[in-house]
């Protein structure tokens, strides 16, 4: 995953959200950015075929190395697509963040996001945690209330998301065709 929730929550300014709140946030911002700017940030020079366990690991192929925390994306596969963290690793498999189905053979390819991906994730995750609420509105004056709003329209937002927050995505930016 983009971020493992586990570092996320011990930092202060999360440490007030439930861990399966940003867990399933993080989730969501990581699917929106990789939307966004085309870009699965694949590594394919480490990319392996393999299948799975009988207890529904990965199956460590020749040449794999893979680090706990490390994001892999399964793809090929008729029931595993999707993308893992790697909570444990064994002399012959992995066990990732969920279980996978029986499967003989698929891809896996390492993911890498760069550091200004995880700040800018970061970012978006600080938003959508302390300013969701608030969307909408420009200003706002307390005596005699008085609140004026803006429009949300698409040059003001990116995925419900202010345009101001995605400015880190520019330059990992791919072509769709």
């Amino acid at each position: 995953m983009l971020l493992r929730t586990q570092t996320v929550i011990t930092m202060p300014e999360f440490q007030a959200f439930p861990a399966a709140t940003i867990q399933r946030k993080l989730a969501a911002i990581e699917a929106a950015i990789r939307e966004h700017t085309h870009n699965n940030f694949q590594r394919r020079g480490f990319r392996w075929t393999t299948g799975t366990t009988s207890a529904g690991r990965l199956r460590r192929a020749a040449g794999m190395q893979l680090s706990l925390g490390d994001t892999v994306e399964i793809s090929e596969s008729a029931v595993n697509n999707g993308i893992y963290s790697v909570d444990v690793a064994t002399a012959a498999s992995y066990e990732l963040s969920a279980r996978l189905s029986p499967e003989k053979g698929f891809l896996v390819t390492l993911v890498e996001y760069p550091p200004d991906v995880i700040e800018g994730a970061l970012g978006l995750l600080r938003w959508e945690l302390t300013q969701r609420d608030k969307v909408g509105v420009k200003s706002e004056t307390l005596s005699r209330h008085s609140v004026t709003y803006f429009d949300q329209d698409a040059a003001n937002q990116i995925n419900g998301y202010p345009v101001s927050l995605w400015g880190f995505c520019k330059p990992h930016m791919k072509a769709r065709f």
